[in-house]
């Protein structure tokens, strides 16, 4: 997901001006539970 992003922000023309890039997860848990699988 990160490659991808990178990807995007580099293959932008040079007068795009790219300020913030806020990444989400889909499913999070608290600190307090581990998923482990």
């Amino acid at each position: 997901d990160i490659a991808d992003i990178i990807h995007f922000v580099i293959s932008r023309p040079y007068h795009v001006n790219i300020a913030d890039l806020i990444v989400f997860p889909t499913a999070q848990a608290s600190a307090t539970i581990v998923n482990r699988t």
